[in-house]
Order: C-alpha cells, then sequence, then structure tokens
C-alpha cells in the first residue's frame, strides 16, 4: 500500500467536469502539486497547472501531460459524444493506459459507476464504464472505484431529479421508479477520492451513501425538501428512448447523456463490494443530508 505524498504531482483527466473541478480543489486545499488535463484547456480554478489532453487525438499517448505525474485520475466519459460513445470510451482508455505507462505513472484512480456485478446483460453505459474499469485496471493497474449516483449541483443525476420534482405535479413515471440505488454526497465522495491515493492497488472498491432507497423514495424526498407535492404514477410501458426525450424537455442535461443514464436505471446500483469510505475514514452523511447540502449549493461550482 502506497503512502499519500502530499508533492507528488497529481493528473486529472476530465478535470473540466462535475467531480474533476471540486477534486481539484479538494487537492489544492492540501497543497498538492495539481495538473488538469482538458480536452478544451481552461483558466486555472485554483492555482493548478493546466494542460491540453484530448483522448481522441492519437498524439496524446506521446506528449508530455502525464511526465511526471506520480497519480492520475481518469474521470473521462464519452457519453455526450453520440450513440457509439463505448466505442469512444474504449478506445480513450487504450491511449489513456498507453500514455499512462509511457509516462511511468505509478498510480491511476478510475472513476466509474455501480452496477450488479453478476449480471450478465448492462445498459450500454453501465457496460461501457465496467468495460473501462476492466481495459485501465488490466493495462495500467488502476483503481477502479465504482460510485453511486453522487448528490451535488452539476451532477447529471441530480439535476434530472431536482427538473422533475420542480416542473412536474404529476409524474407518469416508467417502472425503473423502483428500482434501488446507492447515493453519496458530492463532498464524501470527493473526500474518499482525495484519499484514496494512499489505499491504491489495482482492484475494484465501491463509493456509496449510508442509505439504500428506490428512485421514486428519492423523488419524494426532493420534493418534501422543496416545499411541492408531487403524485408520482409509475406506468409498465414507457421506452428508454421515450423517457429520455421526455426529460429533455424539462433539464438542460444533454439529449445522449439524459438517455444513457434512462437505460442505466432499470438496474439496481447497490454496493457489495469493497467500501472505499471505510477503507479511508470517510463517514458519508445519509441521502436526506446530502439532498439538502445539493440543494443549497450556490452554483455548478458548489463548495464541497
Amino acid at each position: 500500500m502506497a503512502h499519500e505524498d502530499p508533492s507528488a504531482l497529481v493528473a486529472i483527466a476530465g478535470a473540466g467536469g462535475f467531480i474533476g473541478r471540486r477534486l481539484v480543489r479538494r487537492l489544492a486545499r492540501d497543497g498538492v502539486a495539481v495538473r488538469a488535463l482538458m480536452r478544451h484547456p481552461a483558466a486555472p480554478i485554483a492555482n493548478e497547472q493546466v494542460a491540453r489532453f484530448d483522448l481522441a487525438d492519437p498524439a496524446v499517448v506521446e506528449g508530455a501531460a502525464l511526465e511526471g505525474v506520480r497519480t492520475a485520475y481518469y474521470l473521462v466519459h464519452a457519453m455526450s459524444e453520440g450513440p457509439d460513445f463505448a466505442a469512444r470510451d474504449r478506445e480513450y482508455a487504450h491511449r489513456f493506459a498507453a500514455a499512462a505507462l509511457r509516462a511511468r505513472v505509478a498510480e491511476v484512480i478510475y472513476l466509474g459507476g455501480l452496477y450488479p456485478r453478476a449480471a450478465a446483460h448492462l445498459s450500454p453505459h453501465l457496460q461501457s464504464r465496467r468495460e473501462v474499469g476492466a481495459i485501465l485496471m488490466g493495462e495500467c493497474g488502476a483503481m477502479v472505484v465504482r460510485a453511486g449516483i453522487i448528490m451535488g449541483r452539476g451532477s447529471a443525476a441530480f439535476e434530472i431529479m431536482r427538473s422533475l420534482v420542480t416542473h412536474l405535479p404529476i409524474m407518469i413515471t416508467p417502472k425503473w421508479v423502483s428500482s434501488r440505488c446507492q447515493p453519496i454526497d458530492a463532498g464524501d465522495a470527493i473526500e474518499a477520492l482525495a484519499r484514496a491515493r494512499a489505499h491504491h492497488a489495482a482492484r475494484e472498491v465501491d463509493l456509496a451513501g449510508l442509505d439504500v432507497l428506490t428512485y421514486r423514495a428519492m423523488l419524494e424526498a426532493a420534493a418534501v425538501e422543496l416545499g411541492l407535492h408531487r403524485l408520482i404514477i409509475p406506468v409498465p410501458v414507457f421506452s428508454p428512448g421515450l423517457s429520455s426525450h421526455w426529460l429533455r424537455f424539462i433539464t438542460d442535461v444533454p439529449l445522449p447523456v439524459a438517455r444513457a443514464l434512462v437505460e442505466s436505471l432499470h438496474q439496481d446500483a447497490v454496493a457489495d463490494g469493497p467500501d472505499l469510505c471505510a477503507e479511508v475514514g470517510v463517514s458519508p452523511i445519509g441521502f436526506r443530508a446530502a439532498l439538502r447540502r445539493a440543494l443549497a449549493e450556490r452554483d455548478v461550482d458548489g463548495a464541497d
């Protein structure tokens, strides 16, 4: 087991996203040297280094973005890039693994998603997460973090839930509202990811909160917190395509992302492996507390 070294350079691939920006801030608070890797580099948010890193470009393997890096977080996914995102996810993962090996990166931490381990068939989104995890673990010794829904302003899942509750007094919902999940507060997730560097190994770990509940229960809780009365009516026939278009009318989440997420909701997403929070000493808060914290955040980069 590696010991955390605050002076070691940490790279974050996908640093411009919901998790990436928060992780940059969290590591910066500890004085960790961070290099933010992005397809379209932006201004630093916490005095970190910023470098262009486009996994669609084969030349990235020979580039210098990962040089001198001890730990690299892989937060990249291609859901927003259209229906063939899974092929791109595989391509990007192979390319990143090759770049990490060339640069002699000691530790890679990949943030994936929770899914039933024994399931023979997964949604395209979850199957892609499983494939990327297998590629990175097999090719560059990555730790694969299987995360539940992360509750925070700017998370696609949270924004969809908030939009549903805000805009629809009566929800005619697909039967996936009865599926179970195990959401986690964004602050708890970021803290666990930041501490995971000291527990790195080529293995899978789960990142989830205290409560196991249905999506219906989550929607009902959100309505209560917002002071709204909402009627939820599940129906047996409601295709993923219709579901995603229905969501597109009430949320700003891109349609390819909405569709991929909706297709994944038909399967339970409950932790059943090693508990990362327990390993790193994080005591996650419950769903209602996480929900209140997310609703109170000021903007998409809200403080953890």
